[in-house]
């Protein structure tokens, strides 16, 4: 009986191990509780991802997972950030970190001592809630109720871009716009706008007409 026990024992501790070692997809995962939606995470992940060095996305499969590895001097770390919304104001978001050259020297050695691997995916992890918190802090969003835009007429110029790059679109065109509307002594009825055509999250994709509304001669 003993045997069988110590057997038993000895299988489960060789198949931990092994899981551990060969399978598990990540070699240190971090877990974060935020409270924003998961398209503010994701879009701000990119914008702190665009400034650092040696960066380069490497899937994005919809809006709530994106991956993207960083080439460091010594090694090349995968981030894969998953996120999960729990309600209309907080989202779970797990950063799945693995070395692409070390991944089973840095397990063997991260649970006797704080590694160099652990280190780094610590602090960038904390640098990115950081710029989060910051990115938090400077807008404050409030629902004052159900509106619509009346009917006109616009001029406008087709636009197909990223979330990121949409603001940066608007303003390359309104001088063109602009320009159109009052040479040809078109008369205004409103601020610009855009109407949405397509928009594709899983590929990061945004189509849509920057409007400038018009009177009808």
């Amino acid at each position: 009986m003993l045997k069988r026990i110590l057997l038993s024992g000895s299988l489960v501790l060789l198949t931990a191990l092994l899981w551990y070692l060969f399978i598990k997809s990540e070699d240190y995962l971090a877990t974060l509780k935020v409270k924003a939606t998961p398209g503010t995470i994701n879009q701000t992940i990119k914008l702190w991802e665009s400034t650092l060095e040696n960066s380069d996305i490497i899937d994005q499969h919809k809006v709530d997972v994106f991956e993207h590895q960083i080439t460091f001097s010594d090694s090349v770390y995968n981030y894969k950030w998953a996120i999960e919304k729990i309600d209309d104001s907080l989202s779970l978001v797990q950063v799945h970190i693995k070395d692409i050259d070390n991944s089973i020297k840095n397990r063997l050695f991260m649970p006797f001592s704080n590694t160099d691997f652990e280190k780094r995916s610590k602090e960038t992890v904390f640098k990115f809630h950081k710029k989060l918190q910051e990115h938090l802090d400077n807008f404050k969003v409030t629902v004052m109720g159900i509106d619509s835009i009346t009917d006109t007429f616009c001029a406008y110029i087709p636009i197909k871009s990223t979330q990121l790059e949409k603001a940066s679109k608007m303003m390359q065109n309104y001088p063109i716009l602009d320009g159109f509307v009052s040479n040809s002594r078109i008369q205004t009825n409103g601020q610009p706008f855009i109407e949405v055509i397509e928009w594709n999250r899983e590929k990061d994709s945004i189509t849509y007409n920057f409007c400038y509304p018009i009177k009808k001669n």
